[in-house]
């Protein structure tokens, strides 16, 4: 039907995203039929419609972890990408953290390369290659649940936009890691 149901995690860890009710699935194929690829910027992509789409896993870590992902959110500015049982990612504009205070960068309607890491109640958030901007003040929570395109396992706020890549680490990636997981990313991307 051209829905994806199973995002499969590439590591031995097993943190497959899925999501069972089709209504909810993001679309890997335009149209009902397995015709056309959706790709971004000539890359396969998994396409959130804004409306409900969102898949769900288990895996996040409550203390400390670095992620990279590309997506361009088509529509809502603050539309989710992505939560980490405790953190709030808004791939639209920037990047939120669940408490009453946010780390935020302008984003654009394009295709963007984010970087992020939290640890010891620090965020810290970079767009396409840029200056992390940093908030302090989030507790981790106990949730170990991992949504892409929407900001809970409900469901809501949801993501509209193609969704490329998401690769987290359960540990801090300093800058010399950040630089060449970057580079790495944007070479195969051709973001900027």
């Amino acid at each position: 039907t051209g829905q994806v149901a199973d995002w499969y995690d590439q590591t031995a860890n097993g943190n497959d995203a899925s999501q069972s009710v089709s209504g909810s699935m993001p679309a890997i194929f335009s149209g009902l039929a397995p015709s056309t690829l959706i790709v971004e910027n000539g890359k396969p992509a998994v396409l959130f419609d804004d409306n409900d789409d969102f898949l769900t896993a288990t895996g996040a870590t409550t203390d400390v972890l670095s992620f990279v992902s590309v997506v361009k959110s088509s529509g809502f500015t603050r539309a989710f990408g992505v939560y980490l049982g405790y953190l709030n990612f808004y791939l639209g504009t920037g990047f939120a953290f669940r408490a009453s205070a946010y780390v935020t960068i302008t984003g654009n309607a394009n295709q963007n390369l984010h970087f992020g890491k939290y640890s010891s109640g620090t965020v810290s958030y970079g767009i396409n290659g840029g200056s992390y901007t940093t908030g302090t003040g989030q507790t981790a929570a106990s949730s170990t649940d991992i949504v892409l395109g929407s900001n809970t396992s409900a469901g809501g706020l949801e993501l509209d936009g193609p969704f490329q890549e998401l690769v987290m680490w359960p540990s801090e990636q300093n800058d010399t890691n950040r630089t060449n997981i970057e580079s790495n990313v944007n070479t195969f991307y051709s973001i900027y």
